[in-house]
């Protein structure tokens, strides 16, 4: 053993005197070679692959290539030192390049799977617009409609422009980060990535760059880096197919602060003209334009207005995020979006819908979104809804509104899951929840043990009412209420009065209570689509801190059969 370790200390020693020797350096460079450039090749059946070789050394090199098996796949020589590589059938091969006089020589594997290639969409980001662009939407709307798509976005924190871009492709900066989206669904995040390795790493049929958004209506960003960076992203894309587009940034809110909107004169119009007009310049050079811009300022003609964007980046709501995907989907696939996304109702899906059609069949004007000035819901409650009030969670069916503070509780679902679009909100104060888990609260009405140990709640004395509203409702229907509410305390007494056109009332002691709730029934929306709910005290309420208080609230459609 001792002999072994002198000997391999020897060989280190020796190694790293001559890696010390500059005489003795090893370079690459000083060697003739051919290689290509990846040497592992994943293909799916009908898909094609731009390979190359590297060539150094070599004079006046003609290469020569081949496919040991060409019931396998199949390769053609291309421009240069590239070849197109065509997946035939599933099985492995082995793709070869030479020189014509056979000096040099080198090996690839071809590995190919049976199935339907996916189509692969790069989004290049400016940072803001493209993430919420191609946000889960366009990936949920592809495959929604018969599509299978792979999405990657390729963004540096920060808003990144197109001279950002190119000068980080040509330097391999190593700043982006990058978000991908297979075939199932699942996504990866990686940091630290460059934009050409980023580029090479799947055939992507769709490479779309943006400008920066303070620079989006400026032509010299257009003029001097966008077609350099696509002459770049030519050079080393895999897919000899690859189209090239650039998504159309929206036009900041007149609110904004934004130093970049001093380009536009503080103008939300002024700065949406200017944009269009570079659209058209880069329509001029041969590039596609995706008209997001214009699909959002289309949605800013209805009842959205300002709120489809939020501090320059799409609602919080996310509506504004569906509408570009949707833009992106019209655009790329040439077939208008019929998906209903089911974070939204049938009133707001609609919406999407014409501002992104109208967006790619006008793409240079603002066409008004007649019929959507006023927010409604077309959503037909069919099945009830069940509302949990307080921390303890409850499972499904249920929708659990955890704490009066929180922002509304949105696009409730019903018994099926379906979301509604119904929107709940605590409009006033509320002393705060009670969580009574480890005691014994029990209910005889089938509801779980979470719905009884936890509720909203207030000490009467200090806050005498607690309110909520149910917003967005259908107001060609009328809704039904039934009210639980259990505490283990005596003397408490809640009043539920629920308003609307018309208004119902009710009337619940809370004490230790097993089975007992309170039904109103066939309550209609007011003319702003709500219903307010108040909870306030009882006359027969005796309890020292005059508490009242709800755990569970169940909304029912009109005529619906009821459950107590």
């Amino acid at each position: 053993m001792k002999f072994v370790k002198y000997i391999c200390s020897v060989v280190v020693m020796a190694l790293a005197f001559v890696a010390c020797n500059d005489d003795n350096n090893v370079h690459l460079g000083d060697y003739a070679y051919v290689r290509i450039d990846n040497t592992t090749i994943n293909l799916i059946t009908g898909e094609v692959y731009q390979v190359r070789a590297s060539v150094n050394g070599v004079e006046n090199p003609s290469l020569r290539w081949s496919i040991q098996n060409t019931e396998i796949a199949t390769v053609q020589a291309g421009e240069g030192t590239a070849a197109v590589v065509t997946a035939v059938s599933a099985g492995s091969t082995l793709l070869k390049v030479e020189t014509t006089d056979g000096s040099f020589s080198y090996y690839a594997d071809v590995l190919v799977s049976s199935g339907t290639p996916a189509i692969k969409i790069l989004s290049v980001s400016n940072g803001t617009s493209g993430n919420e662009s191609v946000s889960p939407y366009l990936y949920n709307i592809a495959m929604g409609q018969g599509k299978t798509v792979e999405v990657g976005v390729a963004y540096v924190d920060g808003n990144t422009g197109l001279a950002n871009h190119l000068d980080n492709g040509t330097a391999s900066n190593a700043v982006y980060n990058y978000n991908f989206t297979d075939v199932t669904g699942s996504t990866i995040t990686q940091t630290g990535q460059t934009l050409r390795s980023i580029m090479m790493r799947d055939t992507w049929d769709y490479i779309v760059f943006e400008e920066s958004e303070a620079l989006s209506g400026v032509a010299d960003g257009y003029t001097t880096s966008l077609q350099p960076l696509i002459d770049m992203a030519t050079e080393i894309a895999t897919n000899p197919n690859v189209k090239f587009l650039v998504n159309q940034p929206w036009a900041y809110a007149n609110t904004a602060t934004e130093l970049g909107f001093e380009n536009y004169e503080w103008n939300q119009e002024t700065m949406y003209q200017a944009i269009n007009n570079v659209m058209t310049q880069v329509e001029g050079m041969g590039v596609g334009v995706i008209p997001t811009g214009t699909a959002i300022q289309n949605a800013r003609t209805s009842y959205l207005g300002e709120t489809v964007v939020s501090d320059g980046q799409l609602s919080l709501a996310q509506l504004g995020k569906f509408i570009a995907a949707c833009t992106w989907y019209e655009t790329l696939f040439g077939e208008q979006v019929t998906y209903e996304s089911g974070d939204f109702g049938e009133f707001d899906c609609s919406l999407a819908h014409m501002a992104s059609h109208t967006a790619v069949e006008t793409p240079a004007a603002v066409t008004a979104m007649a019929g959507y000035e006023e927010k409604l819901n077309w959503f037909v409650l069919e099945k009830p809804i069940y509302i949990d009030f307080g921390p303890v969670a409850s499972p499904a069916p249920f929708n659990n509104f955890l704490s009066p503070t929180d922002p509304p509780l949105g696009n409730l679902k019903d018994e099926d899951g379906t979301g509604t679009a119904f929107d709940l909100a605590a409009t006033s104060a509320f002393s705060g929840v009670l969580d009574r888990s480890g005691w014994t609260v029990p209910n005889t009405l089938g509801l779980p043990e979470s719905a009884s140990v936890d509720m909203f709640f207030c000490d009467g004395v200090k806050i005498p009412e607690g309110t909520l509203q149910l917003q967005n409702l259908n107001k060609q229907q009328k809704y039904s209420f039934i009210f639980y509410g259990n505490i283990n305390d005596s003397g408490t007494q809640t009043r539920y009065t629920v308003t609307g056109k018309n208004e119902g009332t009710g009337l619940l002691v809370n004490d230790n209570n097993p089975d007992r709730v309170v039904i109103i029934q066939d309550i209609e929306p007011n003319d702003n689509s709500c219903i307010d709910i108040k909870l306030s005290i009882g006359p027969d309420n005796v309890q020292f801190a005059k508490f009242i208080g709800v755990n569970t609230m169940m909304i029912l459609p009109e005529g619906y059969p009821l459950p107590f």
